[in-house]
């Protein structure tokens, strides 16, 4: 292993292969979505494939976890950089002969979200692999910070090409970019899984190890619930909040929606570069510090809200809400490094893709339901009052995890 992460060989190709395929199949993703609103005209068709199109990678990321166990990691990357690229051939061929229709679409959805369940858990159960267990969290800050910038650029590309180009021409570039992720992939050096036996008996057998440890190894499973509360409320907030405010409550330009966006991202990536710096703070007091921060964040985007109605500049209300949504993106990075970094180095190596994998599960399997509940309260309550029950929501768990920790006292 290198002492710097930028000449170690290994981790440059792994994020860079992750990247590469990240990006294509968002790309893929929102051009399929754009392909098929323009085909069918019908937003609920629309929405109920794309929804249904995720199913399969929330289903198999947990047992994926297992395979990633038994098999060496580079050549599962590879296998599946390659099954993409095959994949976006067929899509080439079906286009090319006037045979995309809705059943296609809906079939190579679901077959890249099969895909993507199963690559899911590799790239994170593979860094404490690859660096020093000193360089975890620095190496999660490098991850996230990649992934974040693959999915900020995702959907500008498509926005830019698909107009031009059409979906033809987009299939051909993102299969070229996963036969080149798998191709520089080949070159990771890693070292080979234990041996043991592969039947259908000992899959269950593993998986089951994978939950049981989750189960008794009582920080992690602190950490993963975590997660899982931070998905639930937080990422709601900004996948259904922000375009429901921006829009519908302060009625902001599609350019001023735009810079709120972009303010969380900005504060993902601030968080994930700051993130390196509380390594060394108690878990326990980083985690309910995190969370309360949070509450007041989200209560200053309710206030934010409430203030609209006073404040006749239009940009001074944008000011103040984009610096909120900086510190909620900012807090966010900052727990998802950290909490991720955590359990990378309290797994054992022969455990990390199903503990990995069962964790971003349970993580990705609320966000749905954190969509629905929010949407639910939009309808039956004013945005600043749902706000604020989020904030206070928030604030309680912190509460809840402080008296907790009093309770019973932990390591780190």
């Amino acid at each position: 292993m290198q002492n710097s992460l930028a000449g170690n060989k290994n981790f440059v190709l792994l994020v860079g292969g992750q990247v590469a395929s990240l990006m294509a199949t968002l790309i893929l993703r929102y051009s399929f979505a754009l392909y098929l609103l323009e085909m069918t005209q019908s937003e609920v068709l629309f929405a109920s494939i794309i929804a249904i199109a995720y199913i399969p990678s929330v289903v198999l990321t947990p047992t994926s976890g297992v395979f990633s166990d038994w098999f060496n990691k580079k050549y599962l990357m590879v296998i599946y950089d390659v099954c993409s690229g095959l994949l976006g051939f067929i899509g080439i061929y079906m286009v090319l002969q006037g045979q995309m229709d809705v059943l296609s679409v809906t079939v190579i959805l679901l077959l890249y979200s099969v895909i993507s369940g199963m690559y899911t858990p590799l790239v994170s159960s593979s860094i404490p692999l690859l660096v020093e267990e000193e360089q975890i969290v620095k190496a999660n800050s490098v991850n996230t910070l990649a992934t974040t910038f693959g999915n900020l650029f995702s959907p500008l590309i498509v926005g830019i090409i698909y107009g031009f180009f059409g979906l033809e021409f987009i299939l051909s570039i993102v299969t070229c970019i996963f036969f080149i992720a798998a191709f520089f992939e080949c070159f990771i050096v890693m070292d080979k899984p234990e041996e043991h036996k592969k039947t259908w008996k000992q899959f269950f057998i593993d998986f089951k190890s994978g939950l049981e440890f989750l189960k008794n190894e009582n920080l992690v499973l602190v950490i993963a619930i975590v997660s899982l509360l931070v998905n639930l409320i937080i990422m709601p907030l900004y996948t259904i909040g922000i375009p429901y405010i921006t829009k519908e409550v302060l009625h902001f330009t599609d350019i001023q929606f735009g810079i709120s966006e972009a303010s969380i991202i900005l504060g993902l990536i601030v968080g994930a570069v700051l993130a390196n710096s509380f390594e060394k703070h108690s878990l326990r007091k980083f985690i309910i510090a995190a969370l309360f921060l949070a509450g007041i964040s989200v209560a200053g985007k309710g206030l934010t809200i409430f203030s609209a109605g006073y404040i006749e500049q239009t940009i001074y209300v944008l000011l103040l809400l984009c610096g909120v949504l900086l510190g909620i993106g900012a807090i966010f990075g900052i727990l998802n490094v950290n909490l991720n970094a955590v359990i990378q180095k309290m797994t054992p190596r022969h455990l990390l893709g199903r503990v990995n994998s069962v964790v971003i599960a349970l993580v990705t399997a609320v966000i749905p339901l954190g969509q629905f509940l929010i949407g639910f309260m939009f309808e039956q309550f004013a945005a600043y009052t749902v706000v604020m029950i989020y904030a206070g929501i928030l604030m309680m768990i912190s509460l809840l995890f402080f008296l907790y920790f009093k309770w019973k006292p932990m390591s780190g």
